[in-house]
């Protein structure tokens, strides 16, 4: 047959949106543990909804991204715990502040937008075992230094000494507002130590209370303010200059 003019040209149809979010600008390698059975006990966290203000309410360390803390009663609900270790957050591996941060937000945004569930995958065994229990007795020296915790991304470190003086340990730290506390350590039930804290003019501050945890290398605190009859919720604390606690060294050597 013979054409008068050229056949039409039919246009491609347009590509689909990519069905998964794009990768991170800079992309960081992922941590062993994200998969494999042999490398410690993982839990799922399922939140089905954004929390109220996009805030999910965990105090992540910026070292291993452990929980240290709770900025909202809200996330124990979720079902985590202090010492939990995220390391995924639906499917995609998490090993810095920046991936955690970066595929949160990713994960708001579809749950906001396609009603898609936020998984969060933890670590949860070995880690807690070392910080939480059993608690070691130790000796003064093992309690002697320095102890980092953070209060979640972008609110900066926090830091108590423990020190000897006369025989005794000591407790000392600044608080945000530039008061200093101090205390007398003495021992306690479970191979804890409790102190009466005092500001800087003799103004009662509250009581804390320390467990050393079995690596010797955290400590997990709880603190009364002067008043209340309820602890707080307890932190973690990282010895200064002590190498991380690795849960799968421990279970590469068990």
């Amino acid at each position: 047959a013979q054409y008068s003019q050229p056949p039409p040209v039919y246009a491609s149809p347009p590509v689909p949106p990519p069905l998964y979010p794009p990768e991170p600008p800079q992309k960081m390698p992922p941590i062993a543990a994200a998969v494999g059975g042999d490398e410690g006990p993982e839990v799922q966290i399922v939140v089905p909804v954004v929390p109220e203000g996009g805030v999910l309410g965990l105090n992540l360390s910026e070292t291993d991204l452990s929980v240290t803390s709770f900025a909202r009663q809200a996330a124990k609900q979720y079902g985590f715990r202090v010492g939990d270790r995220l390391l995924a957050i639906n499917g995609v591996p998490v090993a810095h502040q920046d991936d955690f941060v970066y595929w949160l937000r990713v994960a708001m945004e579809r749950n906001a937008t396609l009603r898609e569930p936020m998984v969060f995958t933890v670590y949860r065994g070995m880690f807690q075992e070392a910080a939480r229990g059993p608690s070691a007795a130790g000796s003064d020296e093992d309690w002697v230094g320095s102890w980092e915790y953070g209060d979640g991304p972008g609110a900066g470190r926090n830091e108590y000494t423990i020190g000897l003086a006369d025989g005794r340990l000591q407790f000392e730290q600044v608080l945000p507002s530039g008061e200093k506390v101090t205390g007398a350590l003495r021992r306690a039930a479970n191979n804890s130590l409790e102190a009466e804290l005092f500001l800087a003019g003799g103004a009662p501050h509250g009581n804390v209370r320390l467990r050393l945890g079995a690596d010797k290398a955290t400590i997990m605190s709880k603190l009364r303010p002067t008043g209340h009859t309820a602890w707080c919720d307890e932190i973690i604390a990282h010895k200064v200059g002590a190498k991380p606690f690795d849960p799968m060294a421990t279970q590469r050597h068990h």
